[in-house]
């Protein structure tokens, strides 16, 4: 590509960077969007406030560190 129609490019760290930060934001967004359009029934696809608070009872009743840990057991 000639250099006078070239884009600016960031330095290879920070484009690299920056697609690790926007890619799964633009996933939680799209997620997000479908879920408030009603794309989906709710018992096929849960928004992720739904996801977020279901974890945090979870982990609050001790369910969730349990099986994370026997998970993480079975990994090693």
């Amino acid at each position: 590509m000639p250099a006078s129609i070239a884009r600016p490019a960031l330095p290879g760290f920070l484009e690299h960077r920056a697609l690790k930060w926007i890619s799964p934001l633009l996933v939680l967004l799209a997620w997000s969007a479908i879920c408030r359009a009603g794309v989906f029934p709710e018992q096929i696809l849960v928004s992720p406030g739904v996801v977020l608070e279901t974890c945090g009872e979870l982990w609050a009743g001790g369910e969730l560190p349990e099986h994370l840990g026997k998970s993480l057991y079975r990994l090693a």
